[in-house]
C-alpha cells in the first residue's frame, strides 16, 4: 500500500494481493478521526457480500476478478479495533453487476481508495436489529 494524506483526505493505492481491510485499519489509525467516510474503485478477488435480512447476512463468495466499480462506506471508533463498513458494488466479465456489504476481498490488480478526515467524534453501539449504529 502507498498512500498520500493531504490536508483532511488519504489518497491510497493498495496493490495486487493485499487484504483491503488491513490497509483500512492502518489507514483509520493515520488518519487520526473518530470517523472517516471512504470511496474506491479497482479491482477484487473472491470478493464475499452480504444482504442484510433483517435477522443476520446472507453471505455470498463471488469466484474469481471483479471490477470494483463503487467502494463506499466509513470507519468509526470500535471496542477494542475499528468498525469497518464498506458496501461494494461489483462488475463481472459478463457485465452483470452484484452489491452488497463487503466482508472480505483479496485486492487484485490495485485499488484507489480515498478517506475523507471528518474530525466527528462518534461511535458506534448496538442496536434492536442486531447491527451498530452511529450514536448520534
Amino acid at each position: 500500500m502507498k498512500y498520500r494524506k493531504r490536508n483532511e483526505r488519504i489518497y491510497a493505492l493498495f496493490d495486487e494481493g493485499e487484504d483491503p481491510f488491513k490497509n483500512l485499519e492502518e489507514l483509520y489509525g493515520i488518519a487520526g478521526s473518530n470517523l472517516v467516510i471512504i470511496m474506491g474503485m479497482g479491482m477484487l478477488e473472491d470478493p464475499e457480500l452480504g444482504y442484510f435480512t433483517g435477522n443476520g447476512y446472507e453471505k455470498k463468495v463471488f469466484k474469481g476478478r471483479w471490477e470494483l466499480l463503487s467502494l463506499t462506506g466509513n470507519i468509526v471508533k470500535g471496542e477494542p479495533n475499528p468498525e469497518i463498513h464498506v458496501h461494494a458494488v461489483l462488475g463481472g466479465p459478463d457485465h452483470n453487476v452484484a452489491g452488497g456489504h463487503l466482508f472480505a476481498a483479496r485486492v487484485a490488480v490495485m485499488n484507489e481508495i480515498v478517506l475523507f478526515i471528518t474530525g466527528e467524534d462518534f461511535m458506534k453501539k448496538p442496536s434492536s436489529s442486531g447491527l451498530k449504529k452511529w450514536e448520534l
